[in-house]
């Protein structure tokens, strides 16, 4: 650099005197001063290019041990940006440098190679591409990457911060040996990314899953299980890298596979046994993936108790294989929802809120009879958005699950006194239980039996309460006489969610009313009144309406 500088001074001083001569011709001089700046500028860029691909490599083998993962590889102008999930960037450029690599060695740890040889420190150790988790003692715990410089036409490299320099071979092409590209080409398919090195080597990085690297399944219960019901329940994964998680649900089912092994709790010949649950729906939001699996496939040992379970998630797509391991199962005959054992004579055990609520006090979701879907668009509870046109009033029978112009009822028929051949106060089908299709497990609709059973003053007490717990919601406090403190509430959540708001309830029940074409038997409150269904046309409402669910459980 000092060379350089009295280079510059001589220069500055030969302009100087040409300007006391007019004869005299500078444009040679300037010329030179010119060619000189330009490949000063020229260097210290090469520098830069340099020293920013050694710390894009050691963030590529960070991804490649998993310590962080590549989410993105975009081409620019002059070669490669990479983005990873921990929020940071690479670029990769087109430039000279000494010929450096990387290689794992037998130990499992990623090293610094120079020529293809290892780079080592000071004291003779090889030189880790990336740290130990920051172990003290451990094997790259203070893993530095190595520096470039230019220096008096050399190239020099650092392995201790810049604290010393060692030449590393010529920079200014004298003996034609001025180094390659660092990165000889990148490239990428739908399974891998490749980055091909100048000494030959390509490290091979699998891209997982739409982008994502990793899953990990979110537990329920403390000691790490996750909760499972039959007939259906939900498996919650967070995703790695998050934004991928939107990616991963839009591939095919296909490529998801939930297994459950059977682990044993007692002496069992089911112990070892496998299965596979099929999915049945997968949502990806906010960095998690939300997969329904269809739990019918569920050994009935370990629904009830007589056996243990495991389960795992793997996503095969392409060459690559994401898997969460397993993760231990637990079943819940509720699904996780609360609810209150009144101690009434059949057993029946009411749940604490309703269908769509996750508080006693919130009205939920409102439903037409013998439909699982709410009235409304999703969300839209407290602005409806109506499904197919219209509430109650503007809906009727026109768009009712269960009925046509041409043929008038499909299903839950009303025929000589009879429904679809079943008799008036038989359960209806399962499959179309607003409470068994959104909670699953053995939650039901109540028939009009067990909630008269509710209603019977030997039972229970209604008291009305105004501003139930200061929550803004009146409705019905229910409380047991046979067991002293237990009570549940029924909030007056109206009907086809606009409705007598905070003045009415109306509740499903699981009968048709066998006497009248269209309608099904409800329970209806008011401050003042108490209408439980009793088999009486007056205790029916229009199956079009939309009325709350509020479900119970042997």
């Amino acid at each position: 650099m000092k060379k350089l500088l009295y280079i510059l001074a001589a220069a500055a001083l030969a302009i100087t005197a040409a300007t006391a001569c007019d004869k005299y011709d500078d444009s040679e001089l300037r010329g030179k001063i010119s060619n000189l700046e330009d490949r000063v500028e020229q260097l210290e860029w090469q520098m830069t290019i340099a020293n920013s691909n050694v710390e894009g490599l050691k963030k590529i083998v960070a991804s490649l041990e998993g310590k962080i993962y590549i989410t993105s590889v975009t081409e620019t102008s002059d070669g490669y940006e990479v983005k990873f999930s921990n929020n940071t960037t690479a670029t990769i450029r087109d430039g000279k440098s000494p010929v450096i690599g990387v290689k794992k060695d037998a130990d499992g740890i990623w090293y610094w190679t120079l020529d293809g040889e290892w780079l080592k420190d000071g004291s003779g150790n090889k030189l880790a591409v990336t740290g130990n988790d920051g172990a003290p003692g451990a094997p790259g715990a203070d893993a530095v990457a190595p520096q470039l410089k230019i220096e008096g036409n050399y190239w020099y490299i650092s392995t201790d911060g810049g604290a010393t320099w060692t030449q590393a071979g010529w920079a200014t092409g004298n003996d034609g040996k001025d180094g390659d590209s660092m990165f000889q080409s990148v490239s990428w398919d739908e399974s891998f990314w490749y980055f091909a090195l100048a000494n030959g080597d390509i490290i091979k990085i699998g891209r997982g899953a739409a982008g994502a690297r990793a899953l990990i399944a979110l537990p329920y219960y403390s000691d790490g299980a996750v909760m499972a019901t039959d007939g259906k329940f939900e498996l919650r994964f967070n995703v790695l890298p998050e934004e991928a998680a939107e990616g991963l649900a839009a591939l095919s089912t296909d490529v998801y596979t939930v297994s459950v092994a059977y682990t044993a709790l007692t002496k069992t010949a089911s112990a070892g046994d496998e299965a596979v649950l099929p999915v049945i729906s997968k949502v990806g939001r906010n960095g998690r993936l939300i997969l329904t699996v269809d739990a019918t496939g569920l050994d009935g040992n370990f629904i009830n108790g007589a056996l243990g379970a495991c389960a795992c998630l793997s996503i095969v797509y392409g060459d690559n294989v994401i898997t969460t391991g397993y993760f231990p199962l637990r079943f819940d005959p509720y699904g996780g929802h609360e609810y209150v054992d009144l101690g009434l004579p059949s057993g029946t055990k009411w749940a604490t809120c309703n269908v769509g609520a996750s508080r006693p006090e919130e009205y939920g979701d409102y439903f037409a009879w013998g439909e699982t879907e709410p009235e409304y668009e999703p969300g839209t509870a407290s602005n409806p958005v109506w499904k197919n046109g219209g509430g109650y009033d503007d809906r009727k029978f026109r768009f009712y699950k269960w009925f046509n112009t041409t043929d008038g009822f499909t299903k839950y028929v009303v025929k000589n006194g009879i429904v679809d051949n079943k008799t008036m106060f038989s359960d209806y089908d399962y499959e179309d239980d607003a409470a068994r299709a959104n909670w699953g497990s053995k939650w039901r609709t109540p028939s009009p039996k067990q909630f008269q059973e509710l209603c019977d003053i030997k039972n229970c007490d209604w008291t009305w309460a105004e501003d139930y717990e200061g929550s803004g919601i009146n409705g019905y406090v229910v409380s047991s006489k046979i067991i002293s403190g237990r009570f549940i509430f029924l909030p007056a959540a109206g009907y086809s969610c606009t409705k007598d708001l905070n003045k009415y309830g109306l509740y499903w029940t699981d009968t048709a009313n066998a006497n009248l074409e269209g309608a099904a038997f409800r329970l209806l409150f008011t401050k003042n009144s108490i209408s439980c269904p009793k088999g009486d046309v007056v205790d029916t409402y229009a199956r079009a309406a939309g009325l709350s669910v509020r479900p119970v459980c042997d």
